[in-house]
């Protein structure tokens, strides 16, 4: 099996969820993103800051052509873009958000856009954009309620784009640009009440084409809808099998939708909940931002799940300050490798878990575990739970499994 992502700091060029106590502008001295393994911080590259808007953890513009850059090592070869953007409260048409690679001070770059062409609608677009013109490659057109995301595939000319998780669309023959910088503008007018919420940036080696992922789940939806339940309000992955719901103790708690992430705060009642989808592969990378919680909860990645009280856990203890493998068999549950973790309230952490064989491997952001064994080294069901303690806040999103 060959991994194509074997760590988000090493192999993403920039992750950055915009979060920042107090909001503020964009800059190499006011801002960090969550990871930048060249040491490359967001640059000013207009006479107006863009800021963070702390309420929602998004950036935005105030006037037209306001731009940060970050510098990447050559990209012209390729490169993965996904973009989420929040554009819940905007309501002025005309307004457009662009993140791209490129160049600044001629405008080149081939990106993603984001703009409100009409009252109440988002046209998203993956566009070229030339000091000759605009080239808009593909488009779809989506309700300004809720979030949004977008992701870009860039080739030898070939670019891919597909919008929230659907199918992808494709246009070729794309004249080749300097890819040596990362572009965040605000295209038109102020954009205040919308602004993007995410930027991921990573070279080809790193992902796999859009159609390759055997899970995916953003985890958009309405509040408090349960994760497999088999109702009709059951929540659905955005690409694969249903989940299943899998209360590992006996309990009535579920994993509901709550903030666009998978919580394990439930819905009431008791026990520790989880919830797996059957992928068909038991040798598979997984990845998932951890949403750290406000209490001692314990929680995380579960994966090949054979049965109640018989899975793994890649969990992070806030009880122990630790990142953790469980196994658990015939409801023995026993740590099986440990490191020093210690997270904050509300923080995103980026989690990978590699299992090749009888090799586990989890990484949460760059602290690194891993165990050996060959309990269940065939099991194809993965997902997430909570192990213990107290669950408030605490969350999975962005969830994949890929080869």
């Amino acid at each position: 099996m060959t991994v194509l992502v074997s760590s988000p700091l090493t192999k993403s060029f920039l992750l950055d969820n915009f979060t920042e106590a107090g909001g503020g502008t964009v800059s190499a001295t006011t801002h960090t993103p969550d990871a930048t393994p060249l040491a490359n911080k967001w640059i000013q590259a207009s006479a107006a800051p863009l800021q963070i808007d702390a309420t929602r953890d998004v950036v935005v513009g105030t006037t037209a052509g306001d731009t940060i850059l970050l510098p990447t090592q050559e990209l012209k070869n390729g490169f993965y873009l996904r973009v989420d953007v929040d554009f819940t409260t905007l309501a002025t048409t005309g307004q457009s958000i662009t993140v791209g690679i490129g160049i600044p001070n001629t405008n080149d770059s081939i990106g993603l856009s984001f703009r409100v062409s009409i009252a109440g609608e988002l046209t998203i677009r993956g566009v070229y954009v030339a000091s000759t013109g605009n080239q808009f490659l593909t488009f779809a057109k989506v309700a300004t309620t809720g979030g949004h995301y977008a992701e870009m595939i860039y080739q030898n000319g070939i670019t891919r784009v597909s919008v929230d998780g659907g199918t992808s669309q494709e246009s070729a023959n794309i004249v080749d640009v300097n890819c040596m910088n990362l572009l965040l503008f605000n295209q038109d007018v102020s954009a205040a009440g919308g602004g993007v919420s995410k930027v991921e940036l990573r070279d080809l080696g790193s992902v796999p084409a859009l159609s390759a992922r055997y899970l995916a789940d953003n985890f958009t939806g309405a509040d408090n809808t349960i994760l497999g339940d088999g109702t009709s309000s059951t929540h659905a992955p955005d690409l694969g099998s249903a989940w299943v719901q899998a209360n590992i103790s006996s309990g009535t708690k579920d994993i509901v939708l709550k903030g666009s992430a998978a919580s394990f705060d439930g819905n009431g009642g008791t026990g520790t909940p989880a919830a797996y989808s059957d992928t068909g592969v038991a040798d598979c990378t997984i990845t998932a931002d951890y949403i750290a919680g406000s209490s001692n909860g314990i929680y995380g990645v579960m994966h090949r799940y054979t049965s109640s009280g018989n899975t793994f856990f890649a969990a992070l203890s806030q009880n122990l300050n630790q990142i953790i493998i469980y196994e658990w068999t015939s409801s023995v549950l026993t740590a099986r490798a440990s490191a020093s973790f210690t997270a904050v309230a509300g923080t995103r952490y980026a989690g990978v878990i590699e299992l090749v064989g009888n090799v586990h491997t989890f990484r949460l952001n760059d602290t690194k575990i891993s165990y050996t064994t060959a309990v269940r080294n065939t099991v194809t069901k993965h997902g997430g739970g909570l192990v213990g303690g107290t669950s408030a806040g605490a969350a999975l999103d962005n969830y994949n499994v890929i080869p």
